[in-house]
């Protein structure tokens, strides 16, 4: 029973008693004051019926006669005339107890102890006898009747006005601990509140030990997070040029040739220092250093400057000459490469003395690891034998790219759309091989063929159309939860804009209030880059999470910092991004162990499950399990429930 109830028993039960009381007294000091009025009457009426006796006529009979008529005009009970000696004259009684509006019950209940009146009859100093009278108490009861009532109605008013006053009173008093809860509650949610300390002495002492636990959880966590981001760039970067190093990379590359999705389309870049030890010699290891980060720092100015044409990408540095770039989800393949070219060309023309080669090649998920970096390492060769600075090759054919323009991509995605959309379902299980939930991927049928969202995602990133096509994957999951055809739990992975534009905002809470009993089997991912924006984060899971959808981050990794201090939105769960899952298959990489490890007991702390991406094979899953992954997905989890 809660603490609200308990008090509203305890002042019910006192309250109860003190109406019972003040009832009881003021009904019993009425009754007293009623009989001593009876009494006094009777005393009264017998005096005066006695002296009107004593100077009338002295005849029996009259004197009969006029008790009677005062009998009928007086509301008597008895009349009673005794002779000098004692002895009974005559008794007057009513023929039938008076009837009033007081029920017989009370009368029973109610008796009055009133003693009669006496007073002697006498003619001047000769007595002739003594009258007792009683008065009928029917006009007592009915006036006791209707105090009793009026007492217990005023008491009710009085009853009912404290409750309305009392409720109010109380509910201020017991607002602190209102306060205390939601801190409570909000920390069970991963979430940190500070309270104004209240002015009762108690509840301010409460508060302000719930502040200090809130605050102290919340540093704590910020610190751990903080000390995870470090040594995550620690032993991910190239200490010199600040980039992602050799195995890190490789990581990455692995990550995107075992994407089952086929979410994306790939390219990779290689841009070499030609003779970088003759190189150092020659101008000196600190020189050749700032060269080597101006590069560095040149590659991702470019990078940054066509962040429109790939989704995501990747610059690694794989030797003392080498850098590699990979892109994910490219689409203007072309046009980065000549980026890159002019780079090499104006870095060229600053340093003579510096000589850079590249080479660019697509490549598709699936193709071994040694395959694509042959690739691309032969068309270095090739640039390097030929003296020019650039090699590329597009592995795409003409026959493959069936729209030339922005305009054909628009229109043939929209007539898609209307069409309708495929969905394809891939398992994301527990450790003991129980379903969390399917991830849920696009397909459409684009030239009479279906076509996964690697052919044609990136086009829609660029023409800015990516979340209507999330939108309409979002209500085809939902009606086929309604119609049956998507049993269990699934998940729909959303682009930053519709959590943070609010336009996308209004139109995704009004989808998923058309299917309040699905969105309970519903969970909504955003890629790991929407936690930097806490504040949208914040509200966009408050929202979707106010439907009772779950709330996810997925392809976490980069900036695991700020993942794991997404606590403040009540996050339920964060997928780990797949280069961790490589990664783990080298069991001497006793950095990425480590660092997983923390990470999962951070997640663990703030209440949230973790989930590991990329599981390729069954000594991943194993690792993974070691380190305390709660769920796994990738091609080796597909395998095994196929």
């Amino acid at each position: 029973m809660s603490l609200i109830k308990q008090m509203w028993i305890a002042i019910g039960f006192l309250v109860a008693i003190m109406f019972s009381s003040s009832m009881a007294l003021s009904f019993f000091a009425a009754k007293s004051y009623l009989e001593e009025q009876l009494a006094l009457k009777n005393v009264d009426n017998a005096n005066m019926l006695a002296l009107t006796l004593g100077h009338g006529n002295k005849d029996l009979e009259l004197m009969e006669m006029f008790l009677l008529a005062q009998f009928d005009l007086g509301h008597y009970q008895r009349l009673e005339l005794y002779s000098a000696q004692g002895e009974s004259l005559f008794n007057l009684r009513p023929e039938r107890p008076e009837q009033g509006q007081v029920p017989a019950w009370f009368q029973r209940l109610i008796s009055f102890n009133v003693p009669a009146g006496s007073a002697l009859v006498s003619s001047g100093w000769q007595p002739l006898g003594r009258l007792e009278v009683e008065s009928h108490d029917a006009f007592a009861h009915e006036a006791l009747w209707r105090n009793a009532w009026q007492l217990l109605l005023s008491m009710l008013v009085l009853a009912i006005l404290s409750g309305l006053l009392g409720s109010w009173l109380l509910k201020r008093i017991i607002r602190p601990l209102d306060i205390v809860i939601r801190q409570a509650e909000a920390i069970g949610e991963q979430r940190f509140l500070t309270a104004k300390e209240p002015s009762t002495l108690e509840f301010g002492r409460l508060v302000k030990a719930m502040n200090r636990l809130s605050s102290r959880v919340k540093t704590m966590l910020a610190a751990e997070s903080a000390r995870l981001e470090k040594l995550r760039y620690q032993f991910e970067h190239d200490p010199l040029t600040n980039v992602c190093n050799r195995s890190f990379f490789f990581g990455q590359l692995d990550d995107c040739l075992s994407d089952q999705r086929g979410q994306h389309d790939y390219a990779l870049f290689l841009i070499r220092v030609d003779d970088l030890v003759e190189l150092n010699v020659r101008m000196g290891h600190a020189n050749c250093d700032r060269l080597l980060q101006e590069l560095a720092d040149g590659i991702r100015s470019v990078l940054d400057g066509v962040d429109d044409e790939f989704d995501e990408a990747f610059l690694g540095r794989l030797n003392g000459a080498d850098f590699a770039i990979v892109l994910k989800g490219v689409a203007g393949f072309e046009r980065v490469a000549a980026r890159f070219s002019g780079l090499i060309a104006a870095l060229s023309a600053q340093h003579p003395e510096l000589v850079l080669f590249q080479s660019g090649s697509r490549f598709v998920s699936g193709e071994s690891r040694q395959k694509v970096m042959l690739r691309a390492d032969a068309l270095l060769a090739q640039a390097e034998m030929s003296g020019v600075t650039c090699a590329l090759v597009d592995e795409h054919t003409n026959a493959e790219i069936l729209f030339r323009s922005a305009d054909e991509w628009r229109q043939a995605l929209f007539g898609s759309l209307e069409h309708g959309i495929g969905i394809q379902l891939y398992p994301v299980c527990k450790a003991n091989g129980e379903l969390l939930h399917h991830e849920a991927m696009m397909r459409l049928e684009l030239a009479g063929q279906v076509r996964a969202a690697s052919y044609f995602m990136p086009w829609a990133q660029r023409l800015g159309i990516q979340p209507e096509l999330d939108l309409a994957l979002l209500k085809k999951v939902l009606l086929g939860m309604q119609t049956g055809e998507l049993p269990g739990v699934v998940a729909v992975n959303l682009c930053p804009d519709i959590a943070l534009r609010a336009d996308y905002l209004h139109r995704l809470e009004g989808i998923l209030a058309a299917f309040p009993n699905e969105t309970q089997r519903l969970c909504v991912e955003c890629p790991e880059r929407i936690a930097l924006d806490m504040q949208g984060f914040s509200l966009f899971a408050e929202k979707v999470s106010g439907f009772g959808c779950g709330v996810g981050i997925d392809g976490a990794g980069r900036s695991i910092q700020a993942a794991t201090t997404a606590y403040i939105s009540g996050l339920g769960y964060i997928k780990i991004a797949g280069v961790y899952a490589q990664r783990l298959a080298d069991v001497d990489d006793k950095d990425v162990s480590g660092f997983v490890q923390r990470v999962c007991n951070l997640s663990h702390t703030m209440g949230m499950v973790v989930i590991l991406e990329g599981v390729s094979s069954p000594e991943i899953t194993e690792r993974a399990l070691e380190m305390g992954f709660d769920g796994l997905t990738g091609p080796a989890i597909r395998l095994a429930e196929d």
